[in-house]
């Protein structure tokens, strides 16, 4: 995956890996919801009975005793793309049409200008307007402490990765310390998958400098010279194959790592599909994968030769 698909990926799996990290975003735009709601992950896919497809980047429904009460339509946005201002409007009132409560469209944004073009209110009729809820790098706190990043985990990589994403080379070194905080404060979590995930995206994203110096966090914290990648599964194969020498660990890697992706987007694996996942022994064909399995309506439309 290149660092620009993984740099837009990378705080999406963060809430899809937490989705109560939904909650601590909305609380940071003035919006929280009531204590004890429960957040669920939708399918992004958002159709009707018409020759037409919507995928939005992640969909959650927030509910409070069994009740459906909000839809949070979280967007990764890179770039000022003009089509955004036809289908943002188009997934909200679709997910308030199927669901009829209220929905926030929540727009994360790694550079001022583009945070800048999305917070604009623009006309989409006579009498209606539009606007995004919108956070951009200035709105994320600065985490100044490990004890900080402990507090608020998913918060602080978000804020991480905000970072690492940034354009301006010169911007990213000034936040470097920063994110070696956080990165170290991940290191003190306990042994999950989800301190995999953080581990392995801040470390995907990152320049080779800042790698050196997670590399030695990692020593100084006993995880020697394993290499963390993009997600729990592929890490755990490198170190198999770094350990053994073989291949055949890195392949087995390459496979969990399209397996996490795929089951953390709730795309169904079928029998079949995993055996020719786990089967597959060219990389280059896995990169490709992984890469697809990112935005894919579905297994089949991952696997395409």
């Amino acid at each position: 995956m290149s660092h620009t698909s993984l740099a837009h990926e990378a705080p999406l799996q963060v809430l899809r890996e937490a989705p109560e990290a939904a909650l601590e975003l909305l609380r940071l735009v003035g919006q929280p919801a009531p204590d004890g709601v429960t957040v669920d992950v939708l399918d992004s896919e958002l159709t009707e009975a018409v020759p037409s497809v919507r995928r939005a980047d992640l969909v959650v429904l927030l509910s409070e005793g069994g009740t459906t009460i909000r839809g949070v339509i979280v967007e990764v946005q890179r770039d000022c793309d003009q089509e955004k201002r036809v289908s943002w409007p188009q997934y909200v009132t679709h997910l308030h049409a199927k669901h009829g409560v209220p929905v926030t469209l929540l727009v994360l944004t790694f550079d001022d200008a583009v945070s800048a073009w999305a917070r604009v209110r623009y006309d989409i009729g006579p009498g209606m307007s539009f606007a995004p809820t919108v956070i951009g790098p200035s709105d994320l706190p600065t985490i100044a402490t490990i004890e900080q990043a402990l507090e608020e985990p998913n918060i602080a990589v978000i804020t991480a990765l905000s970072h690492l994403a940034g354009r301006d080379a010169a911007y990213v070194e000034r936040h470097e310390a920063e994110v070696a905080r956080v990165f170290e404060a991940m290191l003190r979590t306990e042994e999950t998958r989800a301190r995999w995930l953080r581990l392995s995206l801040l470390h995907g994203i990152a320049s080779d400098t800042l790698r050196a110096t997670m590399g030695k966090l990692m020593e100084a914290h006993g995880m020697g010279a394993l290499e963390i990648i993009y997600n729990e599964g592929e890490a755990k194969g490198r170190a198999i194959g770094k350990a053994e020498g073989k291949a055949e660990g890195k392949a087995e890697g390459k496979a969990e790592a399209l397996l996490t992706v795929l089951h953390s987007r709730g795309l169904r694996v079928d029998a079949a599909s995993e055996e020719r996942i786990r089967g597959n022994r060219d990389f280059a064909r896995f990169e490709l994968w992984i890469e697809r399995a990112v935005k894919a309506a579905s297994v089949d439309e991952v696997l395409a030769d």
